[in-house]
Parts: C-alpha cells; sequence; structure tokens
C-alpha cells in the first residue's frame, strides 16, 4: 500500500484482508437483480480487480466476476447480471484474484425482497432484514438462520 496516499494498488489487493460480505439480495422482487454488498472495514481505498463472487465453491452455479474500488470504511454493491443464489438456501463467498477465500455466508432461507445480512461484521451471526444498500445493516426481521460462515 501506498501509506502516504492510503491507497493499496491492485497489485497488492490479493493480501487485503478486512473487506467483508455484509448483505446479499438472494430473493430479489421480480423487477430487480440479486446483489451482494461488500464492506472494506480497512482506513485504506482498496481494488478488488478480479475479484469473485460464487456461490458453492468449486461446484453449482458460474462464479462472477467483478472489479471494483471501494473507499476506506465504506460500502459498495455488486449487481449480478443472472441468478446465483438459491432461494432455499446456498452460500456466498468472496474470492480475490488469487483464488482464495476472503470471506463467506451461507444461509438456510431467504424471503422474497428481503435481505440476508450480517448484525455485526465481525461476529457471527446474521439475519433475514429489511435491505440497507450502502448504509449500515438494519436490525432483523427474522432471527433464524442464515450463519455465517468464519473466514478460511
Amino acid at each position: 500500500c501506498d501509506w502516504s496516499s492510503d491507497v493499496c494498488s491492485s497489485d497488492l489487493n490479493s493480501s487485503v484482508n478486512n473487506v467483508f460480505i455484509s448483505e446479499a439480495g438472494v430473493n430479489p422482487l421480480s423487477s430487480t437483480s440479486e446483489w451482494v454488498e461488500l464492506f472494506n472495514n480497512n482506513e485504506f481505498e482498496v481494488s478488488l480487480d478480479g475479484w469473485f463472487i460464487d456461490d458453492i465453491r468449486s461446484g453449482g452455479a458460474t462464479k462472477v466476476e467483478f472489479s471494483r474500488t471501494i473507499s476506506a470504511k465504506s460500502y459498495i454493491v455488486i449487481e449480478l447480471d443472472a441468478s446465483l443464489f438459491n432461494n432455499s438456501g446456498d452460500e456466498i463467498n468472496l474470492i480475490n484474484n488469487n483464488e482464495q477465500l476472503m470471506d463467506a455466508v451461507a444461509y438456510e432461507a431467504s424471503v422474497k425482497g428481503l435481505s440476508v445480512g450480517r448484525t455485526d461484521l465481525l461476529g457471527v451471526s446474521a439475519c433475514i432484514m429489511q435491505p440497507t444498500l450502502t448504509l449500515p445493516n438494519s436490525s432483523c426481521v427474522i432471527t433464524t438462520s442464515p450463519t455465517p460462515t468464519p473466514k478460511a
């Protein structure tokens, strides 16, 4: 990272930690697409060049590659062009450009139009909630599963 400008270059983005799956729209209303919200918990901007969103690693649907920059302590939303997640339960995996798992969330159910989100990015609890794209997550609407999977 270039600490004088608080920016990490894309050459170093595979080693960046503290980028989390915050929330996901896995069962959207018919007029919208699935999406995954990421949060950069670093004090510097991070370039996520050639990163992926995937469901079950090494199986399931085809992973979705994206390249975005995320500002320090900020959220971005990755909109998916095609359905990737199962409404009845699935995994959401964030994979870096070196194919390393950076974060993962598993869920066992979804509700149309609501999101699956973490109540604490550093914790292990998650729930079904009202979508809050690019803002801190809301309170749980349904507190039964899903449960995030710890980082690898």
